[in-house]
């Protein structure tokens, strides 16, 4: 299987809804370096008047806390109302064949991306600002001390764990509304080209592989089809990303070739699915 298919897709997906996604990143950025701030300040043990650094600590680590608790409740929201913007290309990819179990994936790295991007910048941009706001904050102390630039292990460490458990919670919702049904019924390979369904399969009533070409006039595929899966053999399409994927073998699972506008998919078949054996 090609493992660059998945990261591939879900980087031209946000490259293509850049518009979606742009405030959606400069939210997350933002959110990244406003906590990364506010724990820093709040492990800062470097202040002479021990009263008033306790009490500022306190004040802090109450701030992180909220802070946090509203960076993981707006940010799932906000990815959420991204998600129903999307739905018509969501949609799109269901009509192409494409599975939920590959349709989360695709989802999956989308959400990794996005999350990497605002702590790699996010993070850089809090220590930028970290000295001004401890300036600022020294002055309504009234705190008698300079106040030296320093870099926060633990600050990053926690903002790193905190955008981490938000990757985790969407990789899950994701994968929750996503994954394939694994239902009792037996597997079907499901072939469409040009959004139209040439051939449904299922796998369970063969007994040898079954050799299926496709050709548009423009491409030639070669689809391998047994009793355990499915794969292309030879394809003439530039990136040959539908070879590279290899078999599938599970429900949900797709092989997909743009330029031939091929979608190989399998899924759970009830009874009353027919095989189009040609």
């Amino acid at each position: 299987m090609n493992k660059l298919f998945y990261p591939k897709l879900a980087g031209q997906n946000i490259i293509k809804n850049g518009k979606f996604y742009f405030p959606y990143l400069l939210t997350v950025v933002i959110s990244a370096a406003a906590f990364y701030i506010m724990t820093a300040l709040s492990y800062y043990n470097d202040l002479p008047e021990k009263q008033r650094y306790d009490y500022l600590m306190m004040f802090m680590t109450l701030g992180s806390f909220v802070l946090a608790l509203f960076i993981v409740i707006f940010l799932s929201y906000t990815n959420s109302f991204l998600m129903k913007r999307r739905s018509k290309e969501l949609g799109l990819y269901n009509i192409l064949g494409m599975g939920k179990g590959s349709i989360g994936l695709v989802l999956c790295w989308e959400s990794l991306y996005t999350w990497l991007c605002g702590i790699v910048i996010g993070i850089p941009l809090g220590m930028l600002f970290q000295k001004l706001v401890m300036m600022v904050v020294g002055r309504m102390m009234r705190f008698n001390t300079v106040f030296e630039f320093y870099v926060s292990v633990k600050g990053i460490a926690a903002t790193a764990i905190l955008f981490a458990a938000v990757i985790a919670l969407t990789v899950v919702t994701a994968l929750l509304f996503y994954a394939p049904k694994t239902g009792a019924g037996q597997l079907t390979a499901v072939i469409t080209q040009h959004g139209q369904t040439v051939r449904t399969v299922p796998l369970t009533s063969l007994d040898k592989e079954l050799v299926i070409p496709l050709d548009d006039g423009n491409y030639h595929l070669t689809v391998h089809v047994d009793g355990t899966g499915v794969y292309v053999a030879d394809s003439d399409c530039p990136g040959q990303d539908c070879v590279h994927t290899g078999a599938i073998s599970r429900a949900g699972q797709s092989i997909v070739c743009l330029p031939a506008q091929v979608v190989i998919s399998l899924e759970s078949a009830s009874s009353d699915v027919d095989a189009v054996l040609g």
